[in-house]
């Protein structure tokens, strides 16, 4: 996969399986933007930093991912919006989009609290971090705000216009199968001309 802006990352990808894959080939976008190191000692930042500069993405996905119409703006919003933690009157109080959780690991990072997700276009929230053998594993809840990926905000709302936001979710993970509200044993298959007519 060719090299690609955020902007180009934002404008393309079609799906969470998708955006994954285009951060996993360029994670020079999000490496290192966001961390703090635990201590004031110059000999552990130093060895954090050497840490930080060698960590490698190794994995990246998105987990439970849910639309919803008004995703609150109190901690975080699109690009181009605003934040409204005081709920003032005559500013929006939330912007559509979808929430679940952002899971990735790294090579190990020593000494540092790490979030290459925390900020826009990413807006993580509560979450954590620990280390296994050579890895470090990171968790947090995200917010994707629909504005701010258009080609998958398309494909939201065409599905929608067939009234199955099941149809919508589903599509935007990469499945090809769902099972709709009520059924216990029928199973409904996309088509790929179905797919391909709803880009």
């Amino acid at each position: 996969m060719s090299k690609m802006t955020m902007d180009e990352i934002r404008a393309a990808a079609t799906s969470f399986d998708e955006i994954a894959a285009m951060i996993m080939a360029n994670p020079d976008l999000v490496k290192s933007l966001h961390w703090t190191v635990k201590t004031q000692s110059r000999k552990i930042r130093e060895a954090a930093l050497i840490s930080l500069e060698r960590a490698q993405l190794l994995s990246l996905s998105f987990t439970k991912m849910k639309w919803e119409y008004c995703l609150s703006n109190s901690h975080s919003y699109p690009i181009g919006g605003v934040q409204n933690f005081s709920r003032r009157e005559n500013t929006p109080i939330g912007y559509p989009g979808w929430r679940g959780s952002i899971e990735f690991n790294t090579s190990l990072i020593n000494h540092a609290d790490v979030n290459w997700f925390r900020e826009q276009p990413f807006n993580t929230g509560s979450g954590g971090a620990r280390s296994i053998n050579d890895v470090s594993e990171f968790g947090y809840e995200i917010r994707l705000y629909a504005t701010d990926w258009p080609a998958m905000y398309v494909r939201q709302l065409k599905a929608q216009e067939m009234h199955d936001e099941v149809k919508a979710i589903d599509l935007l993970s990469g499945k090809r199968r769902y099972w709709q509200r009520g059924f216990t044993d029928d199973a409904l298959e996309y088509s790929d001309k179905d797919i391909h007519n709803w880009q």
